[in-house]
């Protein structure tokens, strides 16, 4: 987890200079009163602790240094503002500078159902096989849907593998999917494959997950596996069933508005 945490430090310093594009403030700036701080807010629905978390923590970090300060990357996890989404509708019409969500999420958050492809179930039988796939083909399809849409992606980035964690039993068979509630993403793919499956798919925030499933609300949760130890899901799921049945694979995006302006500001630092 740590190679992944790493790798997307790595790979969105470099991008940076080159194809990071988005809306963000100005504000006044130095002690001497001739350099700008130009401001960027980036959300996403991740806790303390997941690596998804530290990295953009550290992304924020390194921006400001490399740039002497005059870039500042203001972060806000944990859905403080919103579901993944209404970050998206935010970055969209450009109160948000930086979202980040599956192929799913931005499939419907932008309604362009072909993105759903890449977030299939059961596309992906490990994570080279995944790999592959986003260095040959996801980053240059999204971008040719996402850029006229205002949506520039700068990063692609895997989150393992989903499987299911459940309170009071394992799933073995699919007749032990018959009737279980299942918490999704607020997103048609997610409800329909487990409905066809023979779930009861109930959609709910991941910020309302622990809740729902320790009151009953729910039957069982899939995730990734770090999403489900950061969100301490393992304290209520008594069962870990290794189902595998989608890549969790996210795809970090700015609004393209300021965009110009800012490569050619970044271009002097990187």
């Amino acid at each position: 987890m740590i190679k992944k945490g790493l790798w997307l430090l790595i790979v969105g310093m470099y991008t940076a200079g080159a194809a990071f594009a988005g809306g963000g403030g100005e504000s006044s700036a130095s002690a001497g009163g001739t350099s700008k701080v130009y401001e960027f807010n980036f959300g996403h629905i991740q806790n303390p602790g997941h690596d998804l978390y530290i990295a953009i923590e550290k992304f924020a970090k390194m921006m400001n240094e490399q740039s002497k300060g005059t870039v500042k990357i203001t972060v806000y996890p944990s859905s403080q503002l919103g579901t993944e989404r209404e970050m998206i509708e935010q970055c969209l019409m450009g109160t948000l500078d930086i979202a980040h969500s599956d192929p799913a999420g931005w499939s419907t958050g932008l309604e362009l159902p072909e993105l759903a492809v890449f977030g299939l179930p059961f596309m992906y039988d490990s994570l080279e096989v995944q790999k592959r796939i986003i260095d040959e083909v996801v980053l240059s399809e999204f971008q040719k849907r996402l850029v006229p849409k205002g949506i520039h992606p700068f990063l692609i980035y895997s989150n393992g593998i989903r499987h299911s964690i459940l309170k009071n039993k394992p799933i073995n068979t699919m007749a032990d999917l018959r009737g279980l509630k299942m918490r999704c993403p607020e997103n048609p793919l997610f409800v329909n494959t487990w409905r066809s499956l023979g779930c009861n798919s109930t959609t709910m925030p991941w910020s309302e997950v622990y809740t729902g499933l320790s009151q009953g609300v729910v039957d069982a949760a899939e995730a990734d596996a770090v999403g489900i130890v950061n969100t301490n899901l393992h304290e209520i799921g008594k069962y870990y069933s290794r189902t595998a049945h989608m890549g969790g694979l996210f795809i970090i995006s700015m609004n393209e508005k300021n965009g110009s302006r800012f490569l050619r500001m970044c271009s002097s630092f990187f």
